[in-house]
């Protein structure tokens, strides 16, 4: 198996994670319309691109300003399934403009189009994200704050609707404390040593059918210090999950 690196910004191509035989890149930067918001010309020739790769993969795809791919991999499952999210932001904002896809409203997005997905399970987002959660949705997604995930005691246990169908993963390491990370996004409060042990309960009862990771620091910021942290945890991330799929 070879991990997808999608390249949009070229923050990967300052990394060491992603060398080696063990890749396949995607070069995305020369398509236009997928900053933070995608439009639909964008999106059919993403669409194009992935369709040739595997959903049972890992998919590195680049910084937060591109979560909403999420939604197109997970457009491409046939079954029911839960969806698993580390995020600082719930991802569930309504839209600024009708129909156009975006990163912070991809969530609300799938909830609302994707037939197949049961439940959503979010860990790590803001307070008032989680207040703001539309009521019609809270049967369907179960939160835990970036409060919760912060407690030293912090632990989980599986509701029964995190058990009855397979899941998709996807990480953004703005959920992350500032002092582990600095993204182009607000930071959380939630730890890797933490990520771990709540992934490892639900890949030990769940099979896996794809996982994304996205967070990368902002090339702009030029801080060599967050581009090796960013570049540490990937390899980190990769190398665990890699397993999944062998």
């Amino acid at each position: 198996m070879k991990s997808l690196v999608c390249d949009f910004s070229g923050i990967y191509r300052e990394q060491k994670f992603c060398n080696g035989e063990n890749f396949r890149w995607l070069d995305c930067s020369k398509i236009r319309g997928t900053d933070c918001y995608l439009d639909d010309e964008a999106k059919a020739e993403i669409q194009k691109i992935f369709a040739q790769e595997e959903l049972r993969n890992i998919h590195f795809i680049d910084s937060g300003n591109y979560h909403y791919l999420s939604k197109l991999w997970t457009d491409r499952i046939q079954e029911k399934f839960n969806l698993l999210v580390f995020d600082h932001h719930s991802d569930m904002q309504a839209p600024a403009f009708e129909g156009i896809l975006s990163c912070g409203g991809w969530v609300k997005a799938t909830l609302d189009e994707n037939p197949f997905l049961q439940n959503v399970f979010l860990f790590g987002i803001r307070e008032d994200h989680a207040l703001a959660i539309e009521k019609k949705y809270r049967s369907r997604v179960f939160v835990k704050t970036e409060t919760e995930c912060a407690q030293e005691n912090f632990e989980y246990e599986l509701p029964a609707e995190a058990l009855s169908f397979p899941v998709y993963i996807s990480l953004d390491k703005d959920a992350l404390p500032e002092n582990e990370l600095k993204t182009n996004w607000d930071a959380g409060s939630f730890p890797l040593k933490k990520w771990e042990k709540v992934l490892q309960k639900f890949i030990g009862k769940n099979s896996v059918l794809g996982i994304d990771i996205c967070g990368e620091p902002s090339l702009q910021r030029e801080f060599s210090e967050d581009l090796e942290q960013s570049n540490q945890i990937n390899f980190r991330l990769e190398k665990w999950l890699r397993k999944l799929f062998e």
